[in-house]
């Protein structure tokens, strides 16, 4: 199986390396090798064991009582995963850049149940980003990772952009639109009322945080709720065009590639000379790159990349980084014919205008359904510090109160170009 002679002496999975998520749980299984395999380099010292019993999990239950839809989409989204790892786009991307790695899928097993969801049974083993091989993965991000994830991020988009050879080599293994917060797998009341309604409860949980940050001097927060709302369903369209399944505007069109979907802190590691590996590609598929660029921005980077102590934005750093690297990657798997058509094809303004739409989409998301359910306050989110699996925005105040400045003056532009 793992293509290594000697054999597996003996293996166990210590506590400490095990993983338990709403969706899924797995476990970091250590090998001792017979004297071959271990005198063989490339017998690795672990596997990562992936294991999904929906029937075992409390939030794939509730979701069976209240949205079988979503339970649907979730099941579908580990056939998804092993189909990506397993393919050759994968094959190609990792030999033709090296970045980001992505884990090799050594074995799965599939057992879905159509007629009940709630009765899938799913297991995958794939290759361990693991400590001995000088792999880490951090709470948030912060500095030299942040810049290591964008680069990473940026040749993986670059791959499967639009006039790549590469661009439709994923086809038949990702979703014709990725990413879970699409406005496709949400509430629709998300985009009329959630947002408005959610709005007073969390503005008066953070009401203290609020008032004394610099950031949010210039803005009306007994408004933000009604103005998000109101440009919801529009960023919303604008941030996955996509997900609707129909006619798709030339200038969309022209920044189709495929998104990893969830690139948070916890599905990323950066090892010891600053390569990056992304996991959990349970929600690949096309989109748009300054899409999957937001949601890593608002849920993996550590508050003192994304706002000063004087309430400044630091997040232009990281969206100028991104391009950067983006410009180079285009040209390198030969998507443009020069840096010149790279910047023609990327245009720094437009690039800013998306950032821009996917943070306001980001935020519906976050204030209608993310802090409603965990009842979001200061409070909750210092108790969620150190959940690995939590996104910046639900365990770190500083993060939530750049989510509502930045979203803020996101709108003001947003409303300002009449978009």
């Amino acid at each position: 199986l793992l293509g290594t002679p000697g054999g597996i002496v003996s293996f166990r999975a210590p506590e400490e390396g095990a993983v338990r998520g709403p969706l899924s749980a797995g476990c970091r299984i250590l090998l001792e090798w017979g004297v071959a395999g271990a005198s063989n380099s490339s017998s690795p010292p672990s596997v990562f064991y992936k294991r999904v019993v929906m029937s075992e999990l409390a939030a794939a239950r509730q979701k069976a009582a209240s949205q079988p839809a979503k339970l649907k989409r979730d099941v579908e989204s580990f056939a998804i995963e092993n189909a990506f790892l397993n393919s050759e786009a994968v094959e190609a991307l990792v030999e033709t850049t090296g970045a980001p790695a992505v884990p090799k899928a050594l074995a799965a097993i599939q057992e879905p149940d159509d007629d009940d969801p709630i009765r899938g049974r799913f297991s995958l083993l794939m290759r361990d980003f693991s400590p001995e091989e000088g792999w880490r993965q951090s709470n948030l991000l912060e500095g030299a990772d942040v810049l290591a994830a964008v680069k990473a991020l940026a040749t993986f988009h670059a791959f499967f952009w639009r006039g790549s050879p590469h661009h439709e080599s994923a086809r038949d293994v990702v979703w014709p639109a990725g990413g879970h917060w699409q406005p496709n797998y949400q509430a629709k009341e998300q985009f009329t009322t959630l947002v408005e309604d959610s709005w007073p409860r969390i503005l008066g949980n953070f009401k203290d945080e609020f008032s004394c940050s610099p950031a949010l001097e210039d803005v009306d927060l007994d408004t933000f709720g009604r103005r998000l709302q109101a440009a919801s369903a529009a960023a919303g369209v604008q941030s996955h065009p996509f997900a609707a399944g129909g006619a798709v505007a030339p200038h969309d069109e022209a920044w189709r590639t495929v998104i990893h979907g969830d690139l948070k802190a916890a599905n990323l590691f950066v090892g010891r000379d600053g390569d990056v590996a992304f996991v959990d590609f349970q929600f690949v598929g096309y989109g748009l790159a300054a899409t999957d660029l937001a949601h890593f921005v608002t849920a993996a980077v550590a508050a003192d990349d994304l706002l000063a102590d004087d309430g400044t934005f630091l997040d232009d750093a990281i969206v100028d980084a991104y391009r950067t690297a983006l410009l180079d990657a285009l040209v390198d798997v030969g998507a443009a014919a020069s840096r010149a058509d790279a910047e023609e094809m990327v245009p720094a303004r437009e690039l800013r205008q998306r950032f821009d739409t996917a943070v306001l989409d980001k935020a519906r998301f976050v204030v209608s359904y993310l802090w409603p359910r965990i009842d979001a306050s200061p409070e909750a989110l210092r108790r969620g510090a150190g959940i690995p699996g939590r996104n910046s925005y639900n365990k770190n105040v500083r993060v939530a109160v750049w989510l509502v400045a930045r979203t803020d003056a996101a709108l003001r532009r947003f409303v300002a170009d009449g978009r």
